[in-house]
């Protein structure tokens, strides 16, 4: 039988990543808050932290917290954003306060945004933007002066999340009624329906796409035509705590799950798993391209975009492969930092890369050869070291011993593989001078998957398989197996062009059993790879 070969196309999709390196995991961890982490903002070393009893400030990159709670009535802290050197801090049951590092204390500012529970806080330049849970949507457009709610043609005035995107659309996320849009905050404006019956958690975009975080998934649709579809990357119904934009890659904070990011916006990596277990927050500090994450647990991390980020599937699934074949599968290295990536590739000698060196988004072609491997489960690793940090990918696969059964009568054209039928051009047939019992070289051992070769000046059949290499000539006695003499009982004959050969030798040489039914004159080869 010819070898099958597989190709298997690994372009990081459904694939979670399982982790970046050991030394990447060893260094995101920043600092523990005793709360759990409800939203974060940074710059440049000065890292608010909102838990679900109070604010926290670091001036030290994270090193050291202090509470900075003064003058709110709820520590519960929905939301953080920054104008100028105001910072305007959103609660669950409080309302919406100002104040700066530099003062002793939170201002209420009730009297302007008239609901206790704010629900999310972001700001543009010198606009700020505060959903509430009980009178709708806010905005200021000169840095929290004044305040003038925008709830035109909503249903409700639960609303979540708010994101303006490059293209000057906004959407704005409620409770349970899902996404709405509008192309203006202007006196005019009036949210038109984009995504009925959700509650949304959460809203971000990458080129021309909107994602859309929800309590039951991620969705996404094109900016311009609302079309949103759920993204299966993970499968049920998961609740999406957070989705962010970040120097281009979007991440997907998951509760009780993980951490994902996103290139493209379709295919999606589970990154530090063995450290977030079910993040909360997201942030993207500018001034230094770190990443920060908080968790449930209180946990702070934060990951240095501006240095290579190797992405790899962890798992590659190659399923049941036959004993003695090779299956070729292809892995794209993906780059989600921002300088770039180089890197070897370390791997078992059964497992041979078409390069040793990858580079950003380059794909390599690996062959696994299972001939010296025996019938087993395999998880193999492949270790990918680069920029002096590393990641790892296991190939997955099962291999499977195949036996091939063939029967075959004297004197008949019919014959079977595996009970599939086959008609032969010369039946197999016993010497009357020897005894012996010959068959066609041919269809025994392509049956066997082996390669089968005639030299017609020579009149040599070579027959390989599983590194063994047998020569025969017509009319010699002696065959040679692996460059070495073996008698034959009986030489090879030529019958209505068809090479013979003695079934016994050819049949054992490859390790196959040979049973004979004298009442049938049927012969029964069984061979195992």
């Amino acid at each position: 039988m010819k070898k099958i070969f597989i190709l298997i196309l690994v372009l990081l999709f459904v694939f979670p990543f399982g982790s970046t390196t050991k030394a990447d995991q060893s260094s995101i961890f920043v600092n523990r808050l005793p709360y759990s982490v409800n939203t974060i903002f940074a710059d440049n070393g000065t890292i608010l932290v909102g838990t679900k009893n109070g604010l926290y400030v670091s001036k030290d990159n994270g090193k050291t917290f202090s509470s900075f709670n003064k003058g709110l009535s709820d520590y519960n802290i929905t939301g953080i954003a920054r104008v100028s050197n105001n910072i305007f801090v959103g609660t669950k049951e409080g309302g919406l306060y100002f104040g700066s590092l530099d003062s002793n204390m939170w201002n209420s500012l009730s009297d302007r945004v008239d609901c206790p529970t704010v629900t999310s806080i972001s700001s543009e330049g010198n606009s700020i933007y505060v959903t509430s849970i009980c009178s709708g949507f806010y905005v200021s457009f000169d840095g929290g002066k004044t305040w003038i709610s925008r709830n035109g043609g909503l249903p409700t005035l639960k609303t979540t999340t708010f994101i303006k995107t490059p293209s000057g659309r906004c959407f704005l996320g409620t409770d349970r009624y899902g996404l709405f849009y509008s192309d203006n905050l202007g006196e005019s404006c009036s949210w038109i329906t984009a995504f009925k019956d959700y509650s949304i958690t959460s809203i971000s975009y990458l080129g021309d796409l909107v994602f859309l975080g929800t309590n039951t998934g991620l969705f996404s649709s094109p900016i311009n035509n609302v079309n949103f579809k759920k993204l299966e990357f993970i499968g049920g119904n998961p609740y999406i705590t957070k989705v962010l934009n970040a120097s281009n890659r979007i991440f997907v904070a998951v509760r009780s799950v993980g951490l994902y990011i996103s290139l493209d916006g379709s295919t999606f990596f589970k990154i530090f798993d063995d450290e977030i277990v079910s993040p909360t927050a997201i942030f993207f500090d500018t001034s230094t391209n770190f990443l920060y994450i908080g968790d449930e647990s209180g946990g702070l991390y934060k990951i240095d975009i501006s240095k290579p980020f190797l992405l790899v599937p962890p798992v590659i699934n190659l399923g049941n492969i036959k004993k003695g074949e090779s299956v070729q599968f292809k892995i794209t290295f993906l780059n989600a930092g921002l300088t770039k990536l180089s890197g070897s590739i370390g791997a078992p000698s059964f497992i041979k890369p078409s390069y040793q060196n990858f580079t950003d988004n380059s794909t390599i072609t690996f062959v696994l050869n299972t001939t010296n491997l025996d019938a087993d489960k395999y998880n193999i690793p492949l270790k990918f070291s680069y920029n002096n940090s590393f990641a790892v990918s296991y190939v997955s696969f099962n291999v499977v011993q195949q036996t091939t059964t063939l029967k075959l009568v004297i004197d008949s054209n019919v014959s079977y593989i595996n009970n599939s039928k086959f008609i032969l051009d010369s039946p197999p047939f016993i010497d009357p001078k020897t005894n012996r019992t010959l068959v066609p070289i041919r269809f025994i051992s392509e049956a066997f998957g082996a390669d089968v070769q005639w030299d017609g000046i020579s009149r040599v059949v070579t027959v390989s398989l599983n590194n063994r290499v047998v020569k025969l000539q017509i009319g010699n006695n002696q065959a040679l197996v692996d460059d070495k003499f073996v008698p034959l009982e009986q030489p090879p004959v030529i019958v209505k062009g068809r090479t013979f050969v003695p079934i016994r030798f050819i049949a054992e040489t490859f390790g196959a059993d040979v049973q004979w039914d004298g009442t049938t004159k049927t012969i029964t080869i069984t061979y195992k790879p």
